[in-house]
């Protein structure tokens, strides 16, 4: 992975970064890139083992916050 030198490379490169498509108050859809539907998933995957795990606890309180607003497995 030197290609990337961060992961916020990684992620707009897939396109998974957040975007501002919207003109007169209409958003316009959005897709993400042929490399961003191989990548989200597996980004997901690695997200909710880390929200499983005992090893940290910040960030399964965090999601925890999340999930009562948001919903079960909204990482976006």
């Amino acid at each position: 992975m030197d290609v990337f030198p961060t992961a916020k490379h990684l992620c707009s490169w897939a396109g998974l970064t957040p975007t501002n498509n919207e003109s007169a108050g209409k958003k316009k859809s959005v897709r993400i890139s042929r490399a961003g539907c191989y990548i989200k998933p597996l980004l997901v995957q690695c997200a909710t083992a880390v929200v499983k795990s005992k090893k940290h606890p910040e960030i399964r309180n965090r999601y925890l916050k999340l999930k009562k607003r948001r919903g079960h497995k909204r990482f976006y």
